[in-house]
């Protein structure tokens, strides 16, 4: 394993126009549901841009694509971001990096409802009511989302249905939360 050499990280404002997405993103974001945060709570971290020169790929975004896409659907002008420089496999590593650490994390839902409730609402938090509502259920049926917090978090397992209009994933989510299954919709 090779260890990287810290180097220190120097934050700038960067018009949106010059970023690119990274090129074979494996990670579909709620495009929406970030564009509410940063509508809400601004920008409170910045994305993570290679330079390119050693890629060929100039101003490729390695960490918050999504960000990017949200702040694009904003209207926003520029973004904040940290420079790297970095060849392919270093950027694949830290594009593999930023995804999986983000999905093998796990919430610990008695503190999650306390900050949640904590709130006037639920404007940017990226939580909606129904969100909240299943916590509260899983809580008081002395349950949760996830394994108990003795044992260590493994994967979830999901599955994206593309549907042929609207009204057609609105009655599909419908069904599957009828069925009591934790559904929630993605327009991409």
């Amino acid at each position: 394993m090779v260890v990287a050499e810290r180097a220190p990280l120097k934050v700038e404002s960067v018009p949106v126009s010059e970023l690119h997405t990274f090129e074979g993103n494996a990670r579909r974001g709620d495009i929406q549901k970030i564009a509410d945060s940063l509508a809400v709570n601004g920008q409170f971290k910045p994305i993570v841009v290679n330079r390119g020169t050693k890629t060929g790929k100039f101003n490729e975004v390695l960490a918050g694509n999504h960000t990017l896409m949200a702040a694009q659907t904003l209207g926003w002008m520029v973004i904040d971001a940290v420079y790297v420089d970095v060849d392919r496999e270093h950027a694949v590593r830290i594009v593999l990096a930023d995804n999986q650490t983000s999905d093998s994390a796990r919430n610990e839902n008695d503190v999650l409802i306390e900050l949640i409730q904590e709130l006037p609402d639920l404007h940017g938090t990226g939580f909606s009511q129904e969100d909240l509502e299943l916590l509260l259920s899983a809580a008081d049926a002395g349950g949760g989302f996830g394994p108990p917090p003795d044992e260590p978090y493994i994967s979830r397992w999901e599955i994206v249905v593309e549907c042929n209009d609207e009204g057609e994933q609105e009655e599909l989510y419908e069904r599957l939360r009828d069925e009591g299954l934790r559904v929630r919709l993605l327009s991409l």
